[in-house]
């Protein structure tokens, strides 16, 4: 997609400035990653849409980037942490059994010894 330049009020905030990006480039706002490159410098992101550009250090001559997020990999990759997240669970919740069993089981092994002792 061709660069466009425009000139943009430093007042304007990110929630604004994604609303003219999805006019200018037919994407989603809900979909936009945006970032800001001054000239020679390591991209920044915008990534509250209530500041303003100026809260961003954003002036003239620098970028701003425009990354369009793929819903259907946000999905795959909520889904596989949710998996993951599902099986770290799933451990504990084995784990705090095998310690309860084990604490059970001591706690029998003591009344029989306990048991033993008194009978002597």
């Amino acid at each position: 997609v061709a660069p466009v330049e425009k000139k943009l009020p430093l007042s304007m905030t990110v929630g604004t400035l994604k609303t003219l990006m999805s006019k200018l480039f037919k994407c989603d706002p809900a979909l936009q990653h945006l970032a800001f490159r001054p000239k020679g410098v390591y991209p920044s992101p915008l990534d509250n849409d209530m500041q303003t550009l100026s809260f961003y250090g954003v002036c003239d001559g620098g970028d701003i980037l425009l990354e369009e997020i793929d819903p259907d990999a946000v999905r795959q990759a909520e889904e596989a942490a949710e998996a993951e997240r599902q099986e770290r669970l799933k451990k504990q919740v084995a784990g705090v059994e095998a310690r309860n069993a084990a604490q059970a089981a001591d706690q029998a092994a003591r009344k029989v010894a306990a048991q033993g002792t008194a009978a002597r």
